[in-house]
């Protein structure tokens, strides 16, 4: 929220740190907070702040800067004449020494890059010399790392451009895959269909020759067999019923044997046809394959490069980090900055 309506650390760091609360809390109150910052240091005075702001919360939430600011000027003493409500909800945040040091680090730090970043008019002459070597210092890996950046994007740039090739062949290829897996299947059905007729228009041309071959046995039996039983070969009746029946075909005349044979055809044709498409998928089937294999490892290629772009913008923000500290330990008195305490 405080950022939202541009209300900076400032505002309260300025008048509550720099006095100790003495403009805003009430003195009974005053007084058990001066007792805490003596005993414990700049760590209760911290909690304190925080304290003050979570009971305030509610309050802040609706106001902008302005309303804030006149809130604060007003009420503040009053709202906070109870100590122990104020001690308790100071006690129950924790501020660790740890994150008071980085706190501290991070405020010097981000001094000396202020300085750094001004023009030089505005350095003392005490500044001065740690400035330029910092200065110096950045100009060293300034260059080449923009161009090792602009290298690694160069390169992600070009593997996006293959993924994107390879994309869009993996998606017509699953398109032709799919529609030859479909064409494969009607082709088999319809395969079926006509095998249907053909054993159909086959059982009722074979059934109609019956009779003749029972005749011409019979009168085979008659001149040689003389009472001896001779084997007569029986057809079997496979006259077709309902859906296996083609009305087309039956409608005006019974098969021939030219029907038969255009059926035969017909079917030897369909499973010519269903081989070669089949070879045809399988061959679609293996570039689909391939063509998917290729894509999930260029995608992981574009991750690792990306990976190793973003750790060396993380090591090049550490020496900059580095560099900065180091500045910031020049800048003040005799560089007797020490990070290591808070």
């Amino acid at each position: 929220h405080f950022r939202n309506i541009e209300l900076t650390a400032e505002f309260l760091g300025s008048k509550w740190m720099m006095t100790l609360f003495s403009c805003y809390l009430p003195h009974d109150t005053l007084i058990h907070v001066w007792d805490g910052f003596f005993m414990v240091g700049w760590k209760h005075v911290y909690k304190t702040s925080l304290g003050i702001l979570r009971e305030l919360e509610p309050e802040f939430l609706n106001r902008d800067m302005v309303e804030i600011s006149d809130y604060m000027r007003k009420n503040l003493r009053i709202n906070h004449a109870n100590v122990y409500s104020l001690l308790q909800s100071s006690d129950r945040i924790k501020v660790t020494r740890s994150y008071l040091k980085r706190l501290r680090e991070e405020f010097y730090i981000e001094d000396a890059k202020a300085k750094l970043n001004a023009e030089e008019a505005e350095w003392t002459d005490e500044q001065r010399g740690a400035l330029l070597w910092a200065k110096r210092e950045f100009e060293k890996f300034d260059e080449p790392t923009r161009r090792d950046v602009a290298m690694f994007q160069k390169k992600i740039e070009d593997i996006e451009k293959d993924l994107e090739g390879y994309q869009r062949q993996y998606l017509a290829t699953r398109v032709e895959y799919l529609q030859l897996k479909s064409d494969i299947e009607n082709s088999e059905e319809k395969r079926e269909i006509y095998q249907d007729t053909l054993d159909t228009i086959q059982s009722l041309f074979y059934n109609r020759q019956a009779p003749k071959k029972k005749k011409f046995f019979k009168r085979l039996r008659g001149r040689k067999g003389k009472g001896k039983d001779k084997e007569i070969p029986v057809v079997l009746d496979q006259s077709p019923t309902g859906d296996q029946m083609n009305p087309d075909i039956l409608k005006d005349k019974m098969p021939s044997a030219h029907d038969i044979k255009s059926w035969e055809e017909k079917v030897r044709d369909l499973e010519e046809t269903t081989i070669i498409m089949k070879a045809q998928l399988k061959r679609v089937s293996q570039f689909y394959h391939d063509t998917q294999t290729k894509t999930e490892e260029i995608k992981v290629h574009k991750q690792r490069v990306s990976d190793q772009l973003r750790g060396y913008l993380e090591m090049n923000q550490k020496k900059q980090k580095e560099t900065l500290k180091q500045l910031a330990m020049k800048l003040q008195v005799n560089g007797n900055v020490n990070f290591s305490t808070p």
